[in-house]
């Protein structure tokens, strides 16, 4: 009796203790998930702040000129210009709603590309996280995305491609959570509506973002037909077809405007890469986005990035499971989920190139595949051990890092902004005529009260009004055209009209004052005297 008695007892405390062991043990995951959250977000404001400090650094390009002219204005006529574009609307009506709380200026503009950059990061790591089980990879996913040059440059452009990217992400994040929910009723409706309404905002952002979603559509038939969840590829199918049909007012409203939602005359210069270049990003933009590495580096940095890859890929393949995972999920079916992303969508913008028209530019297309990438390859490493996995961590972040402030100290964006320094020196002149002619839509933002490249009649029609004209001659690298063209015609004629003097030389261009004269002989009569 007193045996069973003193066990009874022992029972009792062992009871009593098992409640304060799981709270110990709850407050340490507790603890250790806050901490985690802080690094996250410390690592996103240090990637907010690498996005910040070069914002408005280098001028607008041409496109970046278009989405400030198409920014300007009612609701109405935002929306009615991007139908006679070649992008659909969604980006510029976040935008325009964006701009009339935080202004149209340049930084601000850029300044919205930044948010969904971070936002991209923070996806980014969330999927790392739920894929692997542990939250040291996904602060790692998010370190390399931080200092992507490719992410960054985006992340500086008044454009479209960072707000696609992050909804890519966020898409593969919804289809990542679909699969794993084991064909629940619940979670599979829940999954497939956030599916087909991230796809369908996709669709509304860019055009060739299309592919995007028919590749992720395609990875999951392909998951979902191996596990035989029939009723899931149903259902995927059928979120992908209520986007299509969701789009198809947009197509209506285009047809207002143009036959259709390609045009020859504004991407008909895209040509449609071999397979080797189509994947060309992994070892090149991935580490120098749109940088260029020095010349001692030229040779070699992307053999070595892309010897750095090999070697994760085969480490990973010759190991077993990192010591920091926590209920990782396994990982043929996470690699196959995340190569899928990575290797579809080139492969299916190339065959549609082959079949229809060109639509692959690789230094665009790739931001598309940039998190899946990241991802990857941190879902590689850490089936790595350390040493090697610390060391090759190190090194990808070191040269994605290397590329970034290669890509930050050379010029990557061709602009007039100088020129638009010396128009508010010396006063925007009438005319302004460039040799050779940038486009139209760069001198019109820059220089927007100017009349652009007037024939010689034109002038001359000015002339005959009784004042004096003022015109900029804006050769490139001061040469003068070959006499007995066209352009050479008109300088010569120019020059008969009036005194010139060299204001400055401006983004590639030597920048001519002309004060044009009712009538050139009274020019040449004061020149005489």
């Amino acid at each position: 009796m007193a045996h069973a008695a003193a066990r009874r007892r022992r029972d009792e405390a062992a009871q009593d203790h098992v409640p304060e062991a799981d709270e110990v043990r709850w407050h340490v995951t507790r603890g250790k998930e806050v901490w985690c959250v802080a690094l996250l977000l410390t690592v996103a404001l240090g990637a907010l702040g690498i996005r910040l400090v070069r914002l408005g650094s280098e001028p607008f390009w041409l496109d970046e000129t278009c989405t400030a002219s198409f920014n300007a204005g009612t609701f109405g006529r935002v929306v009615t210009a991007y139908a006679k574009d070649i992008h659909p609307p969604l980006y510029a009506v976040l935008l325009h709603s964006w701009s009339t709380v935080v202004g149209g200026s340049e930084k601000a503009l850029r300044g919205f590309s930044t948010v969904w950059s971070i936002i991209g990061l923070l996806v980014a790591a969330l999927l790392t996280r739920d894929i692997t089980g542990s939250r040291p990879a996904a602060l790692m996913a998010g370190l390399l995305v931080a200092v992507n040059p490719l992410d960054i440059w985006y992340a500086q452009e008044a454009r479209m491609y960072a707000q696609a990217a992050a909804l890519a992400a966020m898409l593969a994040w919804v289809l990542w959570h679909w699969i794993h929910t084991g064909g629940r009723t619940g979670g599979s409706w829940t999954s497939a509506t956030a599916f087909g309404l991230l796809s369908t905002m996709l669709l509304y952002t860019h055009y060739v973002a299309a592919v995007v979603v028919a590749s992720q559509v395609l990875v999951a038939v392909a998951i979902f037909s191996v596990r035989r969840r029939r009723r899931d590829v149903a259902l995927v199918l059928g979120a992908a077809a209520a986007s299509a049909v969701l789009f198809l007012p947009w197509v209506g409203f285009v047809h207002r405007f143009r036959d259709g939602l390609y045009s020859a005359a504004q991407v008909g210069w895209i040509q449609n890469p071999s397979l080797g270049d189509a994947f060309g990003f992994l070892n090149h933009e991935f580490f120098l986005g749109f940088g260029a590495a020095p010349a001692a580096a030229a040779g070699w940095f992307s053999v070595v990035a892309g010897v750095v890859l090999a070697v994760i890929v085969t480490a990973a393949a010759s190991a077993g499971a990192g010591t920091e995972a926590r209920e990782p999920q396994p990982l043929g079916e996470a690699l196959a989920f995340l190569f899928g992303l990575v290797i579809v969508p080139p492969l299916l913008a190339v065959t549609i190139g082959d079949l229809w028209h060109p639509v692959y530019f690789r230094p665009r297309f790739s931001l598309f595949c940039l998190i899946p990438t990241v991802v990857a390859v941190v879902t590689l490493l850490t089936r790595v051990r350390p040493p090697l996995r610390t060391l090759l961590v190190a090194t990808v972040a070191a040269m994605m890092a290397a590329g970034a402030a290669w890509q930050a100290l050379a010029p990557t964006k061709s602009g007039l902004r100088e020129v638009a320094h010396l128009s508010r020196s010396f006063g925007e002149p009438e005319f302004v005529i460039m040799l050779p002619p940038p486009n139209q839509f760069l001198v019109h933002y820059y220089l927007p009260h100017s009349d652009f490249q007037p024939s010689q009649q034109a002038l001359a029609s000015s002339l005959h009004t009784g004042r004096t004209t003022t015109v900029w001659v804006c050769l490139q690298g001061g040469q003068i055209p070959r006499p007995g063209s066209p352009d050479g015609d008109l300088v010569a004629w120019l020059a008969t009209t009036g005194p010139h003097r060299l204001l400055g030389h401006a983004d590639g261009f030597a920048v001519f004052e002309l004060q044009a004269r009712p009538d050139p002989a009274d020019y040449h009569a004061s020149s005489a005297k």
